[in-house]
């Protein structure tokens, strides 16, 4: 769904190793105000997704798995797309002093996320074939519309210029990734 957190061990079990791309200046100004603390929420989360998709592009599309033409190019894509959109929240999030570390919660809903996680990466690390790329998509399907949640509850109260535009950008990836998962999984008669 929208965890991913066993996607990194699975990733480091098959020797995948995804670089997500980083967007920095020569010299960075120091930021005028302190962060906003809704924002200092929601934008980790929204790294974490940016990063999660991809490392699972890159184990997707790598010489372990064999993809069908369609869903390994919605699988390149995504890499693509979100590496750029993480690297863009981050040089915007350095640039005004938010920190983008990921932490779970340390109650009993951050265990619950975390071993959701490892149970849907322990998923995909064993699927093979079509039942890996069913799973792939069901999963990204949920994330994807998750995010798009998150973005357009997180919209009406940013009024920085580029990191509205960072988020209708990513806005706009989410819609066209959810309409390009939905084509691809009426191959397995799945329907959201």
């Amino acid at each position: 769904m929208r965890y991913w957190l066993p996607l990194a061990a699975v990733l480091l079990l098959a020797g995948c190793q995804g670089a997500a791309t980083t967007l920095t200046a020569d010299v960075v100004p120091a930021p005028t105000t302190a962060p906003d603390a809704a924002l200092s929420a929601v934008l980790p989360e929204l790294a974490k997704g940016h990063s999660d998709k991809g490392k699972l592009a890159t184990y997707a599309t790598s010489l372990l798995r064999h993809l069908d033409a369609p869903v390994e190019k919605f699988a390149t894509d995504m890499g693509t797309e979100h590496r750029r959109l993480l690297g863009e929240l981050q040089g915007w999030a350095k640039a005004h002093g938010y920190d983008l570390a990921f932490h779970y919660a340390t109650d009993a809903t951050g265990r619950a996320r975390q071993s959701q996680e490892k149970e849907q990466g322990d998923q995909l690390l064993f699927d093979g074939g079509a039942d890996f790329q069913r799973d792939m998509l069901v999963l990204m399907y949920n994330d994807y519309d998750w995010q798009l949640n998150l973005i357009d509850a997180t919209l009406p109260a940013v009024h920085d210029p580029a990191l509205k535009a960072y988020l209708e950008d990513s806005k706009k990836i989410h819609k066209a990734g959810l309409a390009q998962i939905r084509a691809l999984l009426t191959h397995y008669h799945w329907k959201p």
